[in-house]
């Protein structure tokens, strides 16, 4: 009989994530997630680094006695099943699909792929209502601009690719390498698109795009640090609370007595 808490069965199942995927991969809130994790933190079965969690040594599973083999195991999660699939066909499956292939839940999925796909790692769209998974590489290299042929530049293209039959009416691509700002905004709203002006097809290079999602992560890691932080302080405020409130009990007995 299986006695694992199954928050530590999640974190086993997806491998080191944050309490987002984690609360997306066991259909729990991120607090009740958050709650579990604290409790799993005193014991000593996972560890919080820069706002990941990781299993420990204690929460390895047992290593039973076996006879040597020629060829050992070799012990993959369920995530990296999930890429593997992805990475080697280069194709676009839905959830269904993954589960059909893998064997998983289609329920867990979304949640295992959640990381990789905030990461950039792989692409997800949205096809009739249903989630579309692609490997990121894959679908670059199926790009109009990931492919040149003799004395045609990647601009005319992206332009026929865009507008067929316009090719010889094109005028230059420009690729932007950062957005336009107004004023001082959030660089995490300010995301850049692409954007149509005078003819002219202006989109952010892949370098911006993935500095702007290594800033999301970055946000996301310390949000949930501070997250963590603040639940720990509320936590000591409300017991010291709970203490002087009884303290200020018994003085004013001791008062009232004298």
């Amino acid at each position: 009989m299986n006695t694992k808490p199954k928050v530590l069965e999640a974190l086993e199942e997806i491998g080191p994530c944050d309490v987002t995927t984690l609360a997306m991969h066991m259909e729990q809130s991120e607090s009740c997630v958050n709650a579990l994790m604290v409790n799993q933190l005193r014991k000593g079965m996972v560890k919080l680094t820069d706002g990941v969690y990781h299993l420990t040594h204690k929460s390895a599973p047992a290593q039973t006695t076996q006879k040597p083999s020629a060829k050992p195991a070799v012990s993959r999660t369920k995530v990296e099943v999930l890429r593997e699939i992805l990475k080697d066909t280069g194709k676009c499956f839905t959830a269904t699909e993954l589960s059909e292939r893998s064997g998983m839940p289609v329920k867990n999925i979304s949640g295992l792929l959640a990381n990789d796909v905030s990461k950039g790692v792989i692409n997800q769209t949205k096809t009739d209502g249903r989630s579309v998974y692609q490997w990121a590489a894959a679908k670059e290299d199926n790009s109009p601009l990931s492919a040149t042929a003799p004395n045609v530049d990647n601009s005319r293209l992206l332009t026929a690719a865009v507008c067929p039959g316009k090719m010889t009416e094109s005028r230059p691509f420009i690729a932007t390498t950062e957005p336009e700002l107004n004023g001082e905004k959030n660089h995490l709203l300010h995301t850049p698109t692409a954007s149509v002006s005078n003819g002219t097809l202006s989109v952010p290079n892949s370098k911006c795009l993935c500095d702007e999602l290594v800033k999301i992560d970055d946000e996301l890691i310390s949000l949930n640090t501070r997250v963590k932080e603040l639940t720990e302080a509320r936590q000591l405020k409300s017991e010291m609370l709970d203490l002087v409130t009884k303290l200020e009990a018994l003085i004013g007995r001791e008062h009232a007595n004298n």
